[in-house]
């Protein structure tokens, strides 16, 4: 289905709504390679329009591309006897007291993670301001589940690029 925008506003608290402006696709969750969800940051807020029955406003707000952010990930899995995974991998970018939430690492019809493999995502989240660090994890599923992680490069936008080395 295709979201516009979705408004939001506290319950017992109607004088102001949270517009978040999406303007994308969703697939239906299980879809190989297809997101069934993306993360959404506030557009704008505003009084609530009382006389409108669903409470919306009557026409969208202006998609404001500079809300997001593209983040290019690279993670390097070692060159070491069975250092790849089988396993969902999942990775959190941290900025300057913001975070991206838990955003999943796949790629539909390629294996990722393998031996000596540079496996490359971009992930497009809400501005996060000076990264800190990542956290990256997998959930311990499939039989080759172990991993021997190099490192996570993450390149913001079309600038700088940081390395996280991991041990």
């Amino acid at each position: 289905c295709h979201i516009n925008q979705l408004a939001v506003s506290r319950t017992g608290q109607t004088e102001t709504e949270f517009l978040f402006v999406c303007n994308h696709w969703l697939s239906l969750p299980g879809t190989p390679g297809r997101k069934s969800y993306r993360k959404l940051g506030v557009t704008s807020t505003q009084a609530v329009n009382p006389d409108h029955p669903a409470r919306l406003r009557a026409t969208p707000a202006p998609y404001l591309p500079a809300s997001l952010t593209k983040y290019t990930v690279a993670v390097k899995t070692g060159d070491k006897f069975s250092a790849g995974t089988d396993a969902n991998v999942f990775i959190t970018l941290y900025g300057a007291g913001k975070d991206s939430g838990k955003q999943a690492l796949v790629k539909a019809g390629e294996n990722l993670f393998e031996r000596n493999q540079l496996s490359t995502f971009e992930l497009e989240v809400a501005d996060l301001g000076v990264l800190r660090k990542v956290r990256i994890e997998h959930d311990n599923s499939g039989v080759g589940a172990s991993w021997h992680c190099e490192s996570v490069r993450v390149t913001v936008g079309e600038g700088e690029t940081l390395v996280f080395p991991c041990n």
